[in-house]
């Protein structure tokens, strides 16, 4: 087999891979996270906004290609991927059975064919099968019913049309004519079945999961069955997923090539099938009620589907398959049409090395029936057994390949399938996927595979060019080869997510769900992490969702709206004004594109993000990397009133005298962490926003408004510098909230000049100086947090007439926390080519203080959390203590570009390991994993039924044996084996009890929050 997968370390048995990982939900009180479980993930198949998942055990238990929506069929009987094989020996005439005595009379009841001139079936002593394989023998059988044969409009394949040319009384033109004659009555006797999906539902005997060993590097995945002693199977699966070729990336299909081999110096006969339930006309409903996600289960509507034999040909190949539509006239979720087949080599039909047949349409209640009929004759026919067809009843397709090899001889062939499901029908708007503006006639699908069939090599051969660029240039960006390996892996696996959870339209409009749990397209602050996937494969259209940004940031709608917990409550009392806004103001980043439920801009109701601080500027930053990567102007010049509106109104925030717009509460991506006042998140966003905003100020030939951004970016970039810089410990703080003119009250002016603050009476002027009073350092025995403390009570003790109550506030309202993306503004301009913004010796220092508590000290199995405390104990707040898989690629991505190699290919390899090696999910990411909740007695008592006395006994001695860490955290430590663990424990914890200890410790230490994330697209920025 050509172009196989050029490397990757993720491969295994499908057993192992997809097994049960550490990794359980992270349940909310408010919320409960999507399942995803090894099981249920898998590798995305289609071309971007067109796929369904594919899992190592070869089942389909998702799709997405109805546009924004994740369609869970797990516990429904849909495989877009169901392929079935069986060896035989190739068939002869002391090789025929009759599967069934009675229905093999039954049928010639109703086609009395002739045996040596005797219809037979009447004679209940006659032994049909002597009596057949006499008139084999005797060489008429064909010949003697001819006439028959054509009045019964009786189906013969490729390979017998063959043989009856050739010659018309051999022998094996008989036992040819006999099979397709009797249609699946008359079997090879010594095939051998198997479904090719481990623990599928077919009674036909599956692989099992050990017998797969399976490789994937998207948009490849490779099977190789080892389940047929004589012959070797091996699948490569490819989707379109062409680098920098958006025509190819938008087109709804894929491939399975297969290659099959004969191990043995015998003959050998295998046939594959594959089945295919129509699907067009299916509707779909919520999952659950009343919760935002896009989660849902597909209702089936079957009405007057329509199915058809297809047949292409080009110079080399050969295409033989079924298109499936329908002619309903109602409206559906699943429209168009489906084509899917096989495609060989012309000159292996024409030797007879290979049969193609098909069954355009079949009832799926004889899927079965049918798929083994074809497992034991190698065939099938056009027949459609209706009885009384109503047009409301599902149908399905089948598309059959027999191969015949020679003793050590290998062929390989494609299953191809394309599905045009077209329709985008979201709200108000309705388009058509991208891939119509490529294509004219009025049979896309056909027209599709007919492209495809000249192309399989080269797109192959692009694909594993691609992959091999890419750990190129990941080796010469790592020291470790291994990880280097990981990286370009769980790299290229990543673009799985982008593939699943987009809708592309036939102009250009690109939207990207945040996640399955949160459906947001294009969440503006996750966007600007993730979407550095999109600049590796299609930068261009990266374009496009900045100027839809633009348009919505211009956009105004007075509609009034509520938000948090006040969304469906319009009549509650409010406990704050800012739970209630317009819909749209001009200038005002919005946090999203719309979802599949409310398709307009800020479909997000959470927060009222015009409160957020860090939109605009990413907004700006995104504008300008897009510029720098692709140099479109034209899309800077879309942009450009957008940018300048967004930093007008975001200006309009910042107090009098201030230089930046000040945090109140969640004001930014971390939409359950709180900062106030200046935050190293907002803050230093804002001046990274405004230095991008020069720029393009400069490039738009407005060298005042550049000079003007540049002052700002400065100003607050020095106001951050002073108030949260820690010089003493190495790194920023969290947040400070500084002393605002509205504080002061102009009286007291003698006291705080007896503090050394030399004030006057401007307000401005004097909360400037009293912040200089906050920021200086003049007690070095204690930590700058409580130096800043002090002084502020002092402040107010010694002169209290000099502030207002709004002061007491904020007396206590800084913070020394570590947060862990620090430094995302200052890699961002450099990874845009621009000069970073915090000196290079503060970098470092840093990112050597993140690493050692955010990471090391509190979460060294997962990587760097969110945010701890300064020892880099857990913060109490669920999402600081959340390591965010994006947060680690950023993290990572800042101590290369601070030359740390080392420690950025540890926190690498560290995320490479909790998301393939623990939580075993390589392709549904997750929003981020926590490993700070506390085993408690509670939880022991409820999951394993332990009286309080027992629970606390088996506490204590969890954390005398180090798998609890002091504070009842599971420890990163804790042994990973279930004897030793056993052993461990053994004098305490009952022995029935340990494997289920083991397990629920497991999993407590590591829990998933949002599965299938955008956010850990941020992959790519590292080498970008």
């Amino acid at each position: 087999m050509k172009n196989t997968i050029p490397y990757t370390s993720y491969l295994g048995d499908a057993k192992r891979l997809t097994s049960k990982g550490d990794a359980v939900e992270f349940i909310q009180p408010w919320y409960t996270p999507i399942s995803t479980t090894p099981e249920n993930t898998g590798m995305a198949i289609g071309g971007i906004g067109s796929t369904f998942t594919l899992t190592p055990n070869g089942d389909t238990p998702n799709f997405s290609f109805i546009p924004g929506i994740f369609i869970d069929a797990s516990e429904q009987d849909i495989h877009f991927n169901d392929f079935y094989a069986s060896v035989a020996s190739p068939v002869s005439i002391d090789k025929l059975k009759i599967k069934s005595d009675a229905e093999t009379r039954s049928y010639l009841n109703y086609y009395p064919a002739l045996f040596s001139g005797t219809e037979i079936h009447k004679n209940e002593s006659a032994n049909l099968l002597d009596e057949l394989r006499s008139s084999l023998l005797k060489g008429i059988f064909y010949q003697e019913n001819l006439e028959r044969f054509k009045r019964w409009n009786i189906e013969f394949s490729t390979r017998t049309q063959q043989a009856i040319q050739r010659n018309p009384v051999a022998l094996d033109t008989q036992v040819l004519v006999a099979m397709d004659f009797f249609n699946g009555l008359l079997i090879n006797s010594t095939a051998q079945a198997k479904q090719l999906t481990a623990n599928g539902r077919s009674p036909i005997e599956s692989v099992r999961a050990e017998e797969i060993d399976y490789k994937a590097l998207y948009p490849l995945a490779e099977f190789n069955y080892r389940s047929f002693e004589a012959v070797s199977i091996k699948r490569k699966v490819v989707s379109p997923a062409v680098k920098d070729d958006a025509e190819l990336c938008s087109l709804p299909s894929h491939w399975n090539h297969f290659e099959v081999t004969n191990n043995t110096d015998q003959p050998q006969s295998i046939t594959l099938v594959q089945p295919l339930l129509n699907l067009i006309g299916s509707t779909y409903r919520k999952g659950r009620d009343g919760i935002q996600d896009s989660f849902c289960t597909l209702t089936q509507n079957p009405i007057k589907q329509k199915h058809q034999a297809i047949s292409l040909e080009n110079e080399e190949r050969a295409y033989s398959g079924v298109l499936m539509a329908t002619d309903s006239r109602y409206g559906a979720d699943i429209e168009g049409e489906v084509n899917f087949g096989v495609v060989t080599q012309r000159d292996l039909i024409d030797q007879g090395k290979v049969c193609i047949t098909v069954k355009p349409a079949m009832y799926s209640a004889h899927i079965q029936r049918e798929v083994n009929n074809a497992l034991n004759t190698g065939r099938t026919n056009q027949h459609f057994d209706k009885g009384i067809y109503s047009g409301r009843e599902a149908l399905a397709g089948l598309a059959v390949i027999n191969i015949e090899l020679d003793a050590n001889e290998s062929i390989d062939l494609r299953f191809v399938q394309t599905m045009d499901h077209a329709k985008i029908s979201l709200g108000d708007w309705e388009s058509e996927k991208a891939y119509c503006q490529y294509l004219t006639g009025s049979q896309r699908s056909t027209e599709i595979t007919e492209r495809l069939m000249g192309e399989f090599e080269s797109i192959e051969a692009r694909i594993v060019k691609q992959q091999a660029d890419f750990l190129a240039n990941a080796h010469q960006q790592f020291n470790d080869a291994d990880k280097a390996l990981r990286f370009a892996t769980m790299a290229m696996n990543t673009l799985s997510f982008l593939a699943e959870s987009t809708v592309w339209d036939k102009e250009n409009k690109f939207l990207v769900k945040e996640c399955v749990d949160y459906p947001f397209f294009n969440s503006l602050d996750v966007y600007f992490y993730g979407s550095f996937a999109l600049l590796y494969l299609l930068p261009e259209l990266d374009g496009f969702v900045m100027e839809e940004f633009a348009r919505a940031i211009l956009a105004e709608d007075p509609t009034l709206r509520r938000y948090w917990e006040y969304e469906d409550k319009p009549f509650a009392e409010l406990v704050d004004n800012k739970y209630e806004g317009t819909r749209a103001v001009r200038g005002a980043v919005i946090h999203d594109l719309g979802s599949p439920f409310d398709i307009q801009p800020d479909a997000y109701s959470w927060h009222n993000v015009k409160e957020w601080k860090d939109l605009a500027p990413k907004f700006i930053l995104m504008v300008y990397r897009h510029f720098k990567k692709t140099g479109n102007r034209a899309v800077v010049e879309a942009c450009w009133t957008a940018v300048k509106e967004s930093v007008v109104y975001l200006d309009n925030l910042v107090a009098p005298g201030d230089t930046l717009p000040l945090t109140r509460g969640t004001d930014d991506t971390f939409d359950n962490l709180s900062s106030h006042g200046i935050s190293i998140y907002c803050a230093s966003l804002w001046s990274a926003g405004l230095r991008a905003g020069s720029a393009l100020a400069e490039l738009m030939n407005e060298p005042e408004l550049s000079i003007e951004y540049a002052k700002k970016a400065q100003a607050a970039l020095e106001e951050l510098e002073e108030s949260l810089w820690d010089e003493q410990q190495g790194y920023y703080h969290f947040f400070v909230t500084p002393v605002q003119a509205k504080h002061l009250t102009g009286e007291g002016l003698d006291e705080l000049r007896n503090l050394g603050i030399a004030v006057n009476g401007d307000r401005i002027v004097d909360k400037n100086l009293i912040n200089q009073y906050l920021n200086q350092r003049d007690n070095l025995v204690v930590t700058k947090l409580e130096e800043r403390r002090s002084k502020k009570r002092t402040l107010k003790e010694v002169a209290p007439a000099a502030f207002t109550a709004e002061f007491d506030a904020i007396i206590e309202l800084d913070s020394d926390n570590s947060f862990g993306d620090a430094l995302l503004a200052d890699s961002y301009l450099q990874l845009i080519g621009e000069n970073g913004l915090f000196p290079q010796e503060r970098v470092d220092r840093a990112l050597d203080f993140v690493c050692k508590t955010n990471f090391k000290a509190n979460s060294p199995k997962v990587g760097v959390a969110n945010m701890t405390l300064a020892d880099g104990m857990p913060h109490h707040a669920f999402q600081a203590q959340d390591v965010w898989i994006g947060v680690q690629f950023s993290v990572a991505t800042a101590l290369q570009l601070a030359g740390k190699r080392d420690d950025a290919e540890q926190l690498m390899d560290t995320t490479y390991r909790a998301l393939y090696q623990y939580a075993r999910i390589p392709f549904a990411a997750p929003e981020g994993f926590n490993a700070s909740v506390e085993v408690q007695p509670a939880l022991l008592m409820s999951e394993l039924g332990l009286t309080l006395e027992q629970a606390q006994l088996w506490i204590e001695a969890l954390k005398e044996e180090g798998c609890l860490l002091a504070d009842g955290r599971v420890s990163p430590n804790m042994c990973q084996d279930l004897e030793d663990f056993q052993v461990q424990m053994g004098p305490t914890v009952e022995k029935a009890l340990t494997e289920q200890l083991f397990s629920l410790l497991k999993a407590t230490g590591l829990k998933y929050t949002a599965g299938r994330y955008f956010r850990p697209g941020m992959i790519f920025a590292y080498g970008y």
